[in-house]
């Protein structure tokens, strides 16, 4: 018999945020994710989550974080020594952090 909690995204709150901002995240069983992943690579250990619980994760957005799609990975690959070989989950947002706004600060 195999129990499985299943990651599930419900919303971003804010809708729209900037970088430097706080983004909550909304969904079921968060708690079992380690790390977030925004566009282009731009990655958030779970150590630097300003809240994190079964149903909510705030995180300050870096700097460098573009529009698109967030990760939820249930590994943090900055714990592991070969982050290449490991094996892990990545939930992707059903939508994006979009924010036209956000487009023109990021590309100055």
């Amino acid at each position: 018999l195999t129990y499985e909690e299943g990651i599930e995204f419900e919303a971003f709150s804010p809708e729209s945020v900037m970088p430097g901002e706080e983004l909550t995240i909304k969904g079921e069983y968060l708690n079992l994710v380690h790390m977030l992943e925004f566009a282009d690579g731009v990655r958030v250990p779970e150590s630097e989550f300003t809240e994190h619980t079964r149903y909510e994760i705030k995180v300050i957005v870096p700097e460098e974080a573009r529009i698109g799609k967030v990760g939820l990975l249930d590994l943090d690959l900055s714990t592991v020594e070969d982050a290449g070989s490991a094996i892990y989950n990545i939930i992707m947002t059903d939508v994006a952090l979009n924010n036209s706004s956000w487009r023109r600060h990021t590309d100055r």
